[in-house]
């Protein structure tokens, strides 16, 4: 093939993609009528692109097919195969969503109020614990990202709880020892698991307020990234909502430069405290993260859901993303996402994890440690373990 000839051919491609650039678009909005809020659009159109970019190279006009009818079936393809690359859930885990909402309809039309866990295990027609265990698969949806927390089992005064040991830390100044011993541990176990194939995980770690004020904060954070080779994109830093009202210049300045790095700000516990719109727009965040205490007066307060509303018009308002944590029922779960939020953290769809319970949970399968307290095990000593994110919308039918 000549220089001209492949010149012209090259032309040819170029025309043929420009010409059935919104085919992509128009087969991405209808499949998007089909399928879960967790899915979203951008990711179906760049899926597309490329099955049309392989159409227009492959396309061979003398099989007698037109180049659109060719070029639809590589762009579904392709947007299918982007879907299932998103989606770790097996089947049955849908199968079973849709059962297990079938049957609590059924139980509170004939009660006339909240289903009882033992009504719906015996609706579906089985034990409570085969019933939890549908409900815990069917909640998980899809994990979506893994927030790193610490623990201390100290060898004679147990489980001290990490709010007690961390305010110390701050006030002797180990807590930059202590976060940058857990960024560590975070980003070498992520990069395991993005070696296992789980390459769009994001992992959050929190900063506290004495570590915000270090001037090396962006350098000591990126340092561990690129030791083992972590897109800075997959890391997210949780400040709390305090922090932003704290010294609100010296926090923009930090935050931009986190951003500015790849790196991804979420703003943990919001609504506990006072916040500024005019703030919010420009302090740059990426997501906010609703305080559990309105999750959990779901039920009982009308106003927290008109709280969790407002916020999530907010968020939408800012272009951010949202997680609400502290997700702990069925009805939350189902609330929330009829609310229109979609990923979600809490004891539904796991409790705190070690490492390697962490990667088994990962893989599919059912955890049963024999531990009954509410953190995992650990040696005596400081440990991290994970907190899973789900978008949990991704198991709706």
């Amino acid at each position: 093939m000549n220089k001209a000839h492949a010149y012209a051919r090259h032309q040819d491609q170029n025309a043929l993609i420009e010409r059935h650039a919104l085919l992509v678009k128009r087969i991405g909005l209808h499949l998007m009528t089909r399928l879960p809020s967790s899915v979203q659009l951008d990711d179906l159109l760049q899926a597309g692109m490329i099955g049309l970019l392989d159409a227009a190279r492959n396309y061979d006009g003398s099989k007698g097919a037109s180049f659109e009818t060719y070029a639809g079936i590589r762009i579904r393809g392709a947007m299918i195969d982007e879907i299932r690359r998103g989606d770790w859930v097996p089947r049955s885990v849908h199968r079973n969503t849709r059962r297990i909402s079938e049957a609590i309809d059924i139980v509170e039309q004939q009660h006339g109020r909240d289903a009882k866990d033992s009504e719906v295990a015996r609706e579906l027609g089985v034990s409570l614990d085969e019933y939890h265990c549908m409900l815990n698969e069917s909640a998980c949806g899809r994990v979506v990202g893994i927030e790193a927390l610490i623990r201390w089992h100290h060898p004679e005064h147990g489980l001290i709880p990490s709010d007690e040991f961390i305010s110390l830390a701050e006030e002797t100044g180990l807590i930059v020892t202590i976060s940058d011993w857990v960024l560590q541990a975070g980003c070498a176990h992520l990069n395991k698991l993005r070696q296992a194939g789980y390459l769009d995980l994001k992992l959050g770690i929190n900063i506290s307020p004495a570590e915000f004020e270090r001037d090396d904060l962006v350098e000591r954070i990126i340092a561990p990234l690129d030791q083992h080779a972590i897109p800075h994109d997959s890391i997210e830093i949780e400040i709390t909502e305090h922090l932003l009202m704290k010294d609100a210049e010296s926090v923009i300045t930090k935050v931009r430069q986190l951003r500015n790095a790849g790196l991804l700000v979420a703003i943990d516990d919001f609504g506990t405290r006072y916040s500024s719109l005019n703030y919010l727009r420009r302090f740059s965040v990426s997501r906010i993260k609703i305080d559990q205490s309105f999750v959990r007066d779901l039920r009982a307060s009308d106003d927290s859901t008109a709280i969790i509303q407002a916020i999530l018009g907010i968020a939408k308002s800012f272009n951010l993303n949202i997680l609400a944590e502290g997700v702990e029922t069925e009805m939350q779960r189902q609330t929330l996402s009829r609310l229109g939020c979609d990923e979600m953290q809490g004891y539904l769809f796991s409790r705190p994890l070690s490492a390697a319970a962490l990667d088994a949970f990962l893989s599919g399968f059912a955890l049963n440690t024999g531990h009954k307290s509410s953190e995992p095990p650990f040696a005596h000593e400081v440990g991290w373990t994970a907190g899973p994110m789900c978008a949990a919308s991704a198991c709706s039918p």
